[in-house]
């Protein structure tokens, strides 16, 4: 029987293209419907263009690192990288294209893009790249440490934010809801937001493991009640 690495699946863009032109779960919930168990690792993306007038935050979930790293390889920067440097096309879009194919062609259609902005993102796609090679441990902390240095180079500018942040645990994610993420809100301005209380919102997020009903719910919750939270 013909066993197919996990790692190899998921470090091929033909797997990835197929998800897209399928419109498959990815950024938001389970990743392809898959069901969230304590080995699930999550993560939070945002990108915004307010000159195309969208903003997309959402949170989902992935079975393992490697699964993880395939798509912030393959989807998320590829589409991250084309909203920061695209002025023409509008709304939000999704690139049917490798990272490296994107600055290729940015780089051609657009001549006046700055060129050590260019020189930036092909350097983050090739240090991203290196984590296949990694044990499912230090590829997650190879993560972690890449998303800390993504977020700090690519702050919001000229109306333009591309962030992501992963979490290992509904605990940690609770814990940085109350604090209202990167933004340090006021608790009564998230309580108001997700329409539960701190007490309740603990309820939830600790009993993620233990009851099917706050499994759905606090999912529910973070994509469809509380808003950008960078």
């Amino acid at each position: 029987m013909l066993i197919t690495n996990p790692v190899s699946k998921y470090d091929s863009y033909h797997f990835w293209e197929n998800l897209i032109q399928k419109e498959a779960a990815m950024w938001e919930n389970g990743f392809q419907n898959k069901p969230l168990t304590p080995d699930s690792i999550f993560v939070y993306t945002v990108i915004m263009d307010h000159g195309k007038d969208y903003l997309k935050s959402r949170w989902a979930y992935y079975p393992d690192a490697y699964a993880l790293l395939g798509f912030l390889q393959y989807v998320f920067l590829p589409t991250a990288f084309f909203s920061w440097l695209d002025r023409e096309v509008e709304g939000f879009n999704i690139p049917l294209a490798t990272g490296e194919q994107v600055l290729k062609v940015m780089g051609e259609l657009e001549p006046d893009l700055n060129s050590e902005i260019l020189r930036k993102m092909a350097i983050q796609l090739e240090k991203i790249k290196d984590l296949w090679g990694a044990s499912p441990l230090k590829c997650l902390e190879g993560l972690q440490s890449f998303s800390r240095e993504f977020n700090h180079f690519w702050q919001e500018a000229e109306g333009k934010l591309v962030y992501f942040k992963i979490f290992e645990s509904p605990d940690e994610i609770g814990k940085y809801v109350l604090r209202g993420g990167e933004a340090a809100a006021a608790l009564a301005v998230i309580e108001e937001e997700i329409d539960l209380t701190k007490g309740q919102w603990e309820a939830v997020y600790q009993n993620v493991f233990r009851d099917p009903f706050m499994r759905k719910k606090f999912i529910d919750i973070l994509n469809y009640q509380i808003g950008c939270m960078v």
